[in-house]
């Protein structure tokens, strides 16, 4: 039997010990564990509670777990399995654990072998002493049975492929009969979107290469500092693999750092006095409330901070959701430091506080597990140890600085120096909810002025009401901050500073705990009020004087938002899979018709080869966004209009069946990147192949220096993986089209070429085809402006094109070099648009438009 039962315990006993052992290095899956079903059981368990965030697992996690499965849970008692758990969980020594780990995968290797009839006795024999053969198996690494076998199947491929793989043929022998052919079946690769493109480059046929910027410009100073899951942080001091936070106040990995150098800075200001800077182009979403259409109104636009100063309206950009930080063990309860912060006379000796709500001191004396009695002059009370007895000559009073003695240079001070501790600021969501009430049912108030029912905080003290909006905006609501003079007597005046609260009526019960101020918070729920609170105007844009050091950070979720300083959402592009669902999927939802149709330019089955995004949660709902015309801010909320979540329903039995295929190789070199095409071109049918992104991960490089023994400048890694990517196209015979960055000199030509791509002129000739895609220029849009409007007539609420396609090659193509094909690309459904085509002049030029569809296609 192919399976080492120790290895497999001391594996598992570790696992339970520490899921985090189960990673992308340690791959695992319960075909390891296939020889016996209670072991196999119990990994299926500890890969569960580790998807769902289990650092280490008890036997009684286990018992809970199987509850809902009385098959497996029958197994699991059979075993004894409480102390099968018990005991492997001492077994384990996490020092030993890359030993036993190699031995079960080695075992599931070879057994896949033997499934598949390869001799497997020169590693292990199975007729000899096991302890025998265990020996000798031990041995030899993963690396050397796979290798093994790959040398098996290169000599006999070497032999009778690479041999037969050179074709001679006398030119012009098969001509007549081809020219006969072209005249019903024209040379034709799969669909575009863009019927231009189509008829420039005869479809995606060959290898194409697009260039493209490497993000643009899109840049802020190295010195802003933005919220992270451990704290604030330096932007310049992220790392790839950090962590911030998304629109929505989740995590999201950061999966690229591009440092740009010193670029012109902008301060944008918002409505609610909150400021964060970056370069021109930037790129920032916001809401498309001037559309002429009123359904287009709630979709997010993405443009360049350059493009926003050039409109007229003022701009609306989303409001962050509550960020998820962890709950924090505090020793004191967030609401009795929100409390004496606001009602504390915390520079006395004995505990006070000064309230005339009983209510909201009783609520504190809770938390604090005591006694509260009244000072006989006034409205101070004071806390006493809940063990004494109540009477005057035994009470011992709770002490001021004993309470707050780590927090006494924040609390213990004059109401104008007070602030909020720093560990309170970053607390669970309702922790920080909580601590907003202690300061709201003390110094807050709730007040109906011309029906309107305001919330505000009142402090003396600037830096209270700074952290006050700090922790108001990390749960997601807005606020602003005005002030005015105070005479407190003739001698002392101090400045109030207001914190207004500008949130929905329906969130202001939120606020507060003291019934007094929540019942009139909770009238203000029946009115409602037509300002959006989850959108913030850009007020004023500055360009200054000065430039700083910039950086640009790729983050791993749909929209590409992620929170800036004083949480202030902000964007970063994704790769457009949109040409790839034309030529895969079944059907599309066709806006016009208001229905699903037939997508008759589909070719068949594709391949996705992805190397930045996630798969689940990045590229399935792109996908889906473009099959169902339902915008991926929508699914992202998981908030649909009308009849949208019935189409992404839909949209989903679509893609299953249309065999679309993804794989993620982030750190993919020629030789993955080679298996894996000729893997789905070969067992799974692939006619069209899209690898997202040619560019030097350091592996590629790797790969190449050490076949050439010598190391590799940028472009000659580019350059040979252009060149092997169109070897395996040709091989296959497939479409394949992959992205390039271009070099930066694009900006310097008023017609980019090839000597524009990072890989430069020579991966031009490595291709059938070659574009470059820029967002058009201001000169571009002024000079093609009674053109855009004739074309614009009637295209889906489109106001102007966002992308432009200046087209360097096309082999085989009737039209020349230098023309350009204006287009809207909507990022919401990654769908494109064509709108005009032009001379490199900007000047108008017919270019047809070509429909491929089904029987179009050469059958090759």
């Amino acid at each position: 039997m192919l399976y080492d039962e120790s290895s497999a315990l001391f594996v598992l006993g570790s696992l339970c010990n520490d899921t985090s052992l189960l990673d992308e290095k340690h791959p695992l899956t319960k075909y390891d564990f296939r020889c016996k079903e209670f072991d196999k059981v119990i990994f299926v368990v500890i890969k569960t509670y580790k998807e769902h965030g289990a650092k280490s697992l008890s036997a009684e996690d286990f018992v809970e777990f199987l509850k809902s499965y009385p098959t497996q849970e029958q197994i699991f008692e059979d075993n004894d399995g409480i102390n099968f758990i018990n005991t492997i969980k001492e077994m384990n020594k996490e020092e030993t654990y890359d030993i036993y780990y190699e031995i079960v995968r080695k075992f599931s290797l070879l057994s896949m072998y033997k499934e598949r009839h390869f001799d497997i006795s020169k590693f292990y024999d199975e007729t000899i002493d096991s302890a025998k053969a265990l020996e000798e198996f031990n041995k030899y690494t993963l690396d050397d049975i796979i290798n093994y076998y790959e040398g098996q199947i290169a000599e006999i491929k070497k032999e009778f492929h690479i041999k037969n793989n050179v074709e001679e043929y006398v030119a012009g022998t098969d001509f007549a009969e081809m020219k006969e052919m072209f005249k019903t079946e024209p040379l034709l690769g799969a669909s575009f979107q863009s019927p231009y493109m189509n008829s420039v480059f005869r479809g995606m046929y060959g290898f194409l290469l697009r260039g493209a910027k490497s993000g643009g410009g899109k840049a802020q100073p190295v010195d802003t500092i933005i919220p992270t899951p451990i704290g604030y942080r330096r932007l310049g001091d992220i790392k790839v693999g950090d962590y911030v936070y998304d629109r929505l106040g989740k995590p999201t990995k950061v999966l690229g750092v591009f440092p740009k150098g010193m670029l012109d800075c902008y301060t944008v200001k918002l409505a609610d006095g909150r400021t964060t800077q970056c370069n021109d182009e930037h790129l920032w979403s916001y809401y498309d409330v001037y559309s002429r259409k009123k359904e287009n109104r709630n979709r997010l636009v993405t443009k360049t901070l350059r493009e926003i100063m050039q409109l007229s309206n003022t701009v609306y950009i989303p409001t962050n959701k509550a960020i998820e930080y962890e709950e924090k063990d505090y020793a004191i309860d967030p609401y009795v430091i929100g409390s004496f912060l606001g009602n504390g006379c915390c520079t006395n000796r004995v505990l006070t506080l000064s309230s005339n709500d009983e209510e909201q001191v009783a609520n504190v004396a809770k938390l604090l597990n005591s006694k509260y009695v009244k000072s006989e002059y006034n409205y101070n009370w004071f806390f006493i140890d809940d063990k004494t007895e109540d009477d005057n000559t035994n009470r011992i009073y709770i002490q001021t600085k004993t309470l707050f003695a780590n927090y006494e240079k924040d609390i213990c001070v004059c109401s104008y120096e007070k602030r909020i501790p720093n560990e309170y600021k970053y607390g669970s969501i309702n922790q920080r909810l909580a601590l907003i009430q202690g300061l709201m049912d003390t110094d807050g108030t709730i007040s109906v002025d011309d029906g309107r029912y305001n919330a505000r905080y009142s402090t003396t003290s600037i830096n209270l009401a700074n952290d006050l909006m700090e922790v108001l905006r990390s749960v997601g609501y807005g606020c602003s901050l005005s002030s005015k003079n105070r005479t407190k007597n003739e001698k002392e005046c101090r400045t109030e500073y207001v914190v207004n609260i500008l949130i929905d009526n329906s969130e202001k019960t939120n606020l507060f705990r003291l019934s007094r101020k929540s019942e009139i918070a909770k009238e203000s729920v029946q009115f409602t009020k037509n300002r959006d609170y989850g959108r913030i105007g850009i007020r004023e844009i500055v360009k200054e004087d000065y430039q700083k050091e910039m950086v640009c950070i790729y983050v791993d979720n749909e929209e590409h938002l992620y929170l800036t300083n004083d949480f202030i959402v902000t964007h970063n592009t994704a790769t457009s899979i949109g040409d790839i669902c034309k030529v895969t999927c079944t059907e599309y939802y066709d806006e016009t018709l208001k229905k699903f149709v037939k997508n008759k330019s589909r070719v068949g089955a594709s391949l996705f080869i992805n190397t930045e995004m996630d798969l689940r949660t990045e590229l399935d709902p792109m996908i889906i966004a473009w099959i169902s015309g339902v915008s991926r801010s929508h699914i992202l909320d998981g908030r649909y209009e009308n009849d949208e979540e019935e189409r992404v329903d839909y949209a989903n039995k679509i893609l299953l069946e249309s065999k679309l295929y993804t794989v993620d190789d982030p750190e993919f070199t020629t030789k993955s990147l080679i298996e894996n095409i000729s893997d789905y071109v070969l067992n799974k049918g692939v006619k069209n192949v899209c690898f997202d992104y040619v560019q030097n991960n350091g592996f590629v490089a790797k790969e190449i220096s050490s076949e050439t023994k010598v190391p590799q400048r940028e472009d000659m890694v580019l350059l040979t993986l252009t060149d092997r990517l169109k070897q395996i196209q040709r091989k296959y015979g497939i479409g394949l089209i992959s992205s390039v960055q271009t070099n930066g000199n694009e900006d310097n030509y008023t017609y980019p070429n090839e000597s524009c791509l990072a890989g430069g002129k020579s991966q031009v000739r490595k291709t059938d085809g070659t574009y470059i895609m820029l967002e058009p220029t201001s000169k571009e849009l002024e000079q093609t402006k009674p053109i855009c409007e004739k074309a614009l007539s009637g295209k889906f609420g489109i106001e102007a094109p966002n992308n432009v396609v200046h087209i360097i090659k096309g082999r085989g193509s009737k039209y020349p070099k230098h023309i350009k094909i204006f287009q809207y690309i909507d990022l919401g459904t990654c769908r494109t648009y064509d709108l005009y085509c032009t001379d490199k002049n900007n000047c108008p030029i017919n270019v047809e438009k070509l429909i491929i569809e089904e029987g179009d296609l050469e059958d090759c």
